[in-house]
């Protein structure tokens, strides 16, 4: 029997692991606070005694000012008379004579001397002080007042400040007086003693007296022993520009020097003595209190991290053991043994949730294994049903209306369901391993090419192609045919082509037939808006051939809507069919009668003359109201509200006489039933049918003579720089020598249906000029602009190709460019003509590529070589973020779809230059060459 490893509990680890943790992070966070108290208080203790030696300073700086403002006032005040001899030089002092002894109480004087001009003495108060002359000279030629301090063994401070006279000094002033006060002073705005230190030559070397220098005062007369052993045990050195903490007899003394005037040689030297011994006290107090605090907080967490840890991990203790419960499918016991808590209760924690899972995952798996053991009893009853099934739909596949059958990926047909045999005419035995290929005409090579991809891999999934099926008799069926590679899963090296194929035949025959008859109105028979709209196109071609008028007339008959609300629609339907084989009655052959929608008819009159349009329409009025419609035994009286319109008069377009007449029936409608209006423009409407007019006459004069021109762009590559083609730009030319642009005219040649014509001329144009630049031996490709309504000739196509075999000209010399808008418009007629370009060999670009939010959809789904980026996305890209991401864009997936890139409006080199940071292939404008008449 193995042997058991030894257990050590999880809560135990974890409480080692913690207190571990506690312990070092305790131990860190105390040293940091430790050492940041201790830097603090030194940095208090730098402040502290940088703010007594302001103090000081201010103090001693103060006092010189107080003895200043006093010599100065003896000089103004003091009484000096001339004797008669003043050779002699004597001065009278009388005033400050008497006043001395006043003065030298209450300004705590010691010594007035005056100094005459020569720096001589020549009296002197109060006790005597010894003079330096140089001081006294200095202060009388600079006639600036002097401080100097005078230590013996008292020191005192002394302001010499000279006496002024008439046009020179006459002399000077000196006050002195000890510093006391201001001794006195720093111990009361401190609370710390201060002294001072005089020079003394004498002592230097001597032992008793290290320090070059006599004690000349201190305010706290006990602290001369501290002195002693200050100078005795630290050198000078050690206190320049910082303090020294001293311990003594059980006190803590911070001890500093600095000069009491810092701009003289020599100068004494103030003393500070602070006793910091209770600030060191309280500094230690509340370190220790840091530690205790900390000592504690770290006890109390882990005597109460095991009992913590030990009440969660008693229950994870708890689900650990229930779990072979689990393991041996006894589900209740599990649920049992781990207890159940309300997820609401406030103690809810991960360990409850852990509980949660496992009572759910235990109600999942006794589910899932309730699950197994149905499904287990249903899949056995679902064998047996399948192999039904299976039968059933071998038959069905047997009997189903579709070609169904299998090919390897040599063609060999392996399977052919009984439609596939019945389409052939053949015995099932006789097409199994026949060739595929044979059974579809040898011109559908599309389809041949297509299924020859699907085998070799090429092409992935399945394609779909509307091809034939030749019968056994030869004869051909319209088939839609659906080719899918199949990897069976059991052998996957072994690929077969499932190919589906419906019978069309019937359903081509419906749609050539509904392609031959009129689109008519399934209500009244008459032809629907569509046909009307054809029938009103060919109409005003055919107006402005042979120049006469035509007039549309829109009518709604009322009251259809109270019939077909009381009665239902087909009281309604059967109202306007009534008015329909009513009016088709009444009016000429020549006169084409539709029904638009719901109420509203349209007639349109050829052939008519103004001045009879009243009468007709009242006949139409008439004719409508003669007799009431009658149904359900109720009467009801029809009328009418008719708009009319005249061509040329109110519009060149079918859009423009349509909405016209449409609104003149609705102003109709508000004069009342049975009423009619005739259009009547604005002065504006008129004078833009003029202009039409005009316009129209121009274009026709201009295809009629072959007036149009043609100018050549050159198009580069981006990169080489070499000439890639060039595009054709279509000019008209006018008597005085102007040239109107496409954008001025062909917009208008689309709606009066001019634009196909411009378009043959052009392409035709393009053709002579490759035919006579072939000849000169130059080599080169055209790109083409067409219009938008060159989808909507069915005839251009066949124009192309004859063309082309005309000139004898290579379809891969022309690249036709389309306009995206159009396109959009008329998608499933532009992409079968592009498709009819492409296998001519012709190119086709995407003009003003990007302005659609369709781009990318056409960029996979057409068959194009070119997009030709819009030109307000160009002019301004090298300054403009936005429309150089949106180029970039556009550039990478028409690369993406392998297409090439074109920019028009190429003006300037920072465009040039950004656009081939883009990648952008093909580029044109201003900058790379203006349009020429010749090549």
């Amino acid at each position: 029997m193995p042997r058991s490893p030894f257990f050590f509990s999880l809560r135990w680890k974890l409480a080692i692991l913690f207190g571990s943790v506690f312990l070092l992070m305790h131990s860190i966070f105390s040293y940091f606070a430790y050492r940041h108290a201790i830097e603090s208080f030194y940095l208090d203790r730098v402040k502290e005694h940088r703010n007594h030696l302001h103090i000081a300073r201010a103090l001693t700086e103060d006092s010189f000012l107080v003895l200043e403002q006093l010599a100065e006032m003896l000089s103004i005040f003091g009484e000096q008379r001339s004797r008669s001899d003043t050779s002699r030089g004597q001065t009278s002092f009388t005033m400050l004579d008497e006043k001395w002894s006043r003065w030298q109480l209450s300004w705590g004087i010691e010594n007035i001397v005056f100094f005459d001009s020569n720096g001589a003495t020549i009296k002197s108060w109060g006790s005597p002080m010894p003079t330096d002359d140089a001081t006294i000279h200095k202060v009388i030629h600079s006639e600036i007042p002097g401080h100097r301090t005078i230590c013996d063994s008292i020191c005192f401070q002394q302001a010499v400040v000279p006496v002024i006279g008439r046009s020179q000094t006459v002399g000077a002033y000196g006050v002195t007086r000890s510093f006391a006060d201001i001794m006195i002073k720093y111990k009361q705005a401190t609370g710390a003693d201060i002294g001072i230190l005089s020079a003394d030559t004498t002592l230097s070397g001597a032992p008793e007296h290290p320090w070059p220098y006599q004690l000349a005062g201190l305010t706290l007369s006990d602290n001369k022993g501290l002195y002693q052993y200050i100078a005795a045990h630290v050198a000078l050195s050690e206190l320049n520009d910082q303090t020294k903490t001293i311990h003594l007899a059980g006190a803590t003394y911070e001890i500093g020097i600095v000069p009491i005037q810092e701009d003289k040689k020599q100068s004494p030297l103030f003393l500070f003595i602070n006793d910091i011994t209770e600030i060191e006290e309280n500094l230690q107090k509340d370190l220790q209190k840091v530690w205790l605090y900390g000592v504690i907080s770290l006890l109390g967490s882990l005597t109460l991290l095991p009992v913590l840890l030990h009440y969660t991990f008693s229950r994870v203790a708890r689900l650990s053991g229930a779990l072979p419960l689990l393991a041996a499918h006894q589900y209740d016991k599990f649920r049992e043994r781990i207890g159940f808590k309300k997820i609401a209760s406030t103690d809810y924690d991960e360990v409850d949730q852990l509980h949660q899972t496992a009572l759910t995952l235990a109600q999942q798996l006794q589910s899932l294994e309730q699950e197994v053991h149905s499904n287990t009893l249903t899949l056995i009853k679902k064998s047996r049903e399948l192999a039904i099934e299976r039968d059933f739909i071998r038959q069905l596949i047997d009997t189903a209306p579709i070609i169904i059958l299998t090919q390897k990926l040599n063609g060999i047909i392996l399977t052919i369901n009984q439609a596939g045999v019945q389409e052939l005419g053949r015995e099932e035995h006789s097409i199994k391993g026949k060739i595929f290929d044979l059974l579809i005409p040898e011109t559908e090579w599309e389809h041949h090419k297509k299924l020859s991809m699907l085998r070799s891999g090429e092409i992935t999934g399945q394609f779909q192609v509307d091809g034939q099926l030749i019968s056994e008799t030869g004869k051909t069926r319209d088939i839609s045919w659906l080719h899918s590679l199949f990897n069976p899963p059991n052998n996957p090296d072994e690929a077969v082509i499932l190919t589906l194929g419906v019978d069309n035949s019937e359903r081509s025959q419906y749609q050539q037939k509904m392609l031959t008859q009129p689109i008519q109105d399934p209500v009244t028979g008459l032809a629907s808006y569509q046909q009307f709209r054809d029938e009103l196109t060919i109409a005003l071609a055919t107006a402005r051939r042979y120049d006469y008028l035509i007039a549309v007339l829109l009518f709604d008959i009322d009251p259809y809507e109270e019939i077909n609300n009381l009665h239902g629609p087909r009281a309604g339907e059967m109202m306007l069919t009534w008015v329909a084989r009513r009016l088709k009655d009444s009016l000429r052959s020549i006169d084409r009668l539709s029904r638009i929608n719901k109420n509203v008819f349209a007639l349109l009159i050829s052939h008519v003359k103004p001045d009879h349009l009243d009468n007709f329409a009242k006949k139409l009025i008439q004719d409508i109201g003669a007799s009431p419609f009658i149904h359900t035994g109720k009467n009801y009286r029809l009328n009418a509200h008719i708009g009319i319109a005249v061509y040329p008069e109110h519009g060149l377009t079918p859009n423009d006489l349509y909405a016209n007449a449409d609104a003149a029936r609705l102003h109709a409608g508000q004069i009342g039933p049975g009423s009619f209006h005739c259009c009547r423009l604005s002065q504006d409407s008129q004078l833009k049918i003029e202009q039409m007019l005009n316009l129209r006459q121009m274009l026709e004069q201009a295809i009629m003579k072959d007036r149009f021109e043609l100018e050549y762009q050159p198009v580069l590559d981006s990169r080489s720089s070499e000439l890639h083609h060039y595009e054709c730009l279509l000019r008209l030319p006018q008597d005085d020598g102007e040239q109107l642009l496409p954008e001025v005219f062909l917009n208008h040649a689309e709606e009066l249906g001019l634009a196909g014509k411009i378009d043959c001329i052009a392409f035709k144009q393009a053709l002579r000029t490759l035919n006579e630049t072939g000849r000169q031996g130059k080599d080169f490709r055209l790109s083409i602009n067409l219009s938008g309504k060159v989808f909507e000739d069915s005839g251009f196509y066949d124009d192309v190709a004859y063309l082309f075999d005309l000139y004898d000209i290579g379809a891969e010399k022309i690249i036709f460019e389309i306009p995206e808008a159009a396109v959009e418009s008329h998608y499933t007629q532009a992409k079968t003509l592009i498709q009819q370009f492409k296998r001519l060999g012709c190119g086709v670009a995407l003009d003003n590529f990007g302005v659609s939010f369709s781009s990318f959809y056409y960029l996979k789904n057409l068959p194009i070589d070119y997009v030709k980026i819009s030109a307000p996305l160009i002019r301004q890209i090298d300054h403009t973020l936005d429309d150089r991401m949106f180029v970039k864009s556009l550039s990478d997936v028409a690369h993406t779809f392998g297409k090439l890139t074109i920019a028009k409006s190429v003006e300037n080199g920072g465009v040039l230059e950004t656009l081939n940071e883009l990648g952008i292939d093909l580029v044109q404008g201003s900058l790379i060459g203006n349009p020429e008449s010749s090549i």
